[in-house]
């Protein structure tokens, strides 16, 4: 009985080794964090809302407030912690940073790289400041601020769908050389031949919707039949849903006024009320929970691992001695 009561403290002192060196591992491997300012043209844009969201689920994001009132307590500056979303994101996937102050929004893109640590991603509401994809062209003249492939001036490659060079319209790839007919008569009588073009228009681009698809009609107005060189009727498009702004309900509750407002405090009241108390952990979920607040401060990883470590050995000699001595 002793022995196995041993070799099960042994276990017990080894799966909390391993579990404490996993928790360092994660402590170890942030994921980025995105900064940057707000401004509107050359003025701060203090207490505006930034939003920092999966581009594939919205619902999973992280905010803070511009300026002296959020995460950086400086004028302009804002901050979002991809570590704080619900997912554990990976390379390649889309972050949308979303600033509205109610008024005024503006977003851009970032794709993850968790090797990047700190990220730069500073916006401005007015379009003849924002260059977001770096490309020297502003997106008040710049079609696609999110992609430096597609600009003013850029090479448009024919009947893919796509305007690279912002003129309004994807270029038209060229017509094949007609075959004249031939014709003959007598007396001398000679065949003639005519060509025919292909003139291709097409209606603007439909927003994006959330399949992330975009779609036109192209049709002919040339003289040529059929449908070589048709431009491209659908093309894919980087969907950004609506962020879902927390607070929204009581906002809109108080400034609706009159006894809408105080219906929507007194729903929020009672919503609170109705939640449970929360009760203090004891004995080892009390235990867990300060390894794992220990975790959270600078040099608690080593403390916490080092107690750990010592409670597990405590344990396993103390049934070892205990068995002996009987």
């Amino acid at each position: 009985m002793g022995v196995k009561m041993a070799s099960i403290n042994f276990v017990s002192v080894f799966f909390i080794i391993i579990l404490s060196i996993g928790l360092a591992n994660a402590q170890f491997n942030p994921k980025p964090v995105l900064y940057g300012q707000l401004f509107d043209g050359n003025l701060s844009a203090d207490g505006s809302n930034i939003t920092a969201y999966l581009q594939s689920n919205a619902s999973d994001n992280v905010t803070d407030i511009v300026g002296p009132l959020g995460k950086f307590e400086l004028s302009s500056y804002w901050k979002a912690e991809l570590d704080n979303l619900d997912k554990d994101v990976q390379d390649g996937e889309i972050i949308v940073v979303h600033a509205t102050n109610g008024e005024k929004e503006t977003s851009r893109n970032y794709v993850v790289n968790t090797g990047d640590g700190v990220v730069n991603l500073s916006l401005n509401y007015n379009s003849s400041y924002q260059d977001y994809d770096n490309d020297t062209f502003f997106a008040n003249t710049d079609c696609n601020d999110n992609n430096k492939g597609i600009h003013p001036g850029a090479s448009d490659t024919c009947g893919n769908g796509i305007d690279e060079d912002c003129s309004g319209s994807d270029a038209s790839c060229p017509a094949p050389a007609a075959t004249g007919g031939d014709g003959g008569g007598g007396g001398g009588g000679g065949g003639g031949g005519g060509g025919c073009i292909y003139d291709w228009q097409c209606s603007d681009w439909s927003a994006c919707s959330s399949n992330g698809q975009q779609t036109r009609t192209c049709t002919n107005q040339g003289t040529c039949l059929g449908d070589f060189g048709k431009p491209a009727e659908t093309q894919s498009c980087v969907y950004t849903p609506p962020p879902q702004e927390q607070g929204t309900g009581a906002q809109q509750s108080v400034s609706g006024g009159g006894g809408e407002g105080v219906t929507g405090a007194s729903e929020a009241q009672s919503e609170e009320s109705e939640q449970p108390p929360q009760t203090a952990p004891t004995g080892f979920a009390a235990l867990t929970g300060a390894v794992i607040s220990a975790l959270k401060t600078p040099g608690g990883i080593l403390i916490a691992l080092i107690v750990l470590i010592l409670v597990g050995a405590a344990g396993y000699y103390g049934y070892y001695y205990l068995y002996r001595r009987r």
